[in-house]
């Protein structure tokens, strides 16, 4: 005996759905949640990370914000830190220079 129910093709079942994504959004530590114009938007919340006075030992990354093309990207520290006394190495030489 077979259930007839089961026979049904699924291409004759019609179903109205209004779908509703997403139910919920919900911005953690340091992400916030606006909806604007039935949009949502997922941002960085700068104010929620700490400002640290040393770095724990390993590698370690920092979140950099490209104004440019809108986007971040994670840089190692120790790039950013070797770029900056690169460049002040290099002053220091200029300003050297100029005094001879």
């Amino acid at each position: 005996m077979s259930v007839p129910f089961l026979s049904v093709k699924p291409r004759s079942i019609k179903l109205k759905v209004s779908p509703r994504f997403p139910a919920l959004l919900v911005g953690r530590a340091g992400v916030d949640v606006t909806k604007e114009n039935g949009n949502y938007f997922l941002d960085l919340d700068f104010t929620d990370f700490p400002v640290v006075g040393s770095l724990p030992a390993g590698t370690n990354y920092a979140l950099i914000f490209n104004a440019a093309t809108g986007n971040y990207m994670q840089a190692p520290l120790t790039l950013l830190l070797t770029s900056e006394l690169e460049a002040r190495v290099s002053a220091i030489e200029a300003r050297l220079s100029a005094l001879e």
